[in-house]
């Protein structure tokens, strides 16, 4: 995969998505600018730290209904400096007033 410089994943709806994968992919695509990992319940924070980690040219990020995911890798979200569009709605673990001290850059 590492010769592959994918910039648009779609993997929604894939439950059989790991946290192992998705690290895994972040690791290796770091020029991907959008990402769709919508209703994949196996998405943790331990994924979504390693994007935020991996992936500074991200631009657009969906993770509606991810419910694995809370506060702790919301919170490295501001590592994603080129950030435009990310979607949230029906993560049901993570705080609604926590998105107010990230900052997001345009």
């Amino acid at each position: 995969m590492e010769k592959l410089r994918l910039q648009h994943i779609q993997l929604s709806r894939c439950e059989q998505l790991t946290n192992a994968g998705i690290i895994a992919l972040s690791q290796g695509q770091p020029y991907l600018i959008h990402l769709d990992l919508s209703f994949s319940s196996r998405v943790t924070d331990a994924a979504l730290i390693s994007i935020c980690q991996n992936l500074s040219q991200l631009r657009l990020l969906k993770l509606r209904s991810c419910a694995a995911l809370t506060d702790l890798g919301i919170s490295e979200l501001h590592k994603l400096d080129h950030l435009e569009y990310l979607d949230l709605s029906s993560c049901s673990q993570v705080r609604k007033g926590l998105f107010f001290p990230l900052e997001f850059r345009r």
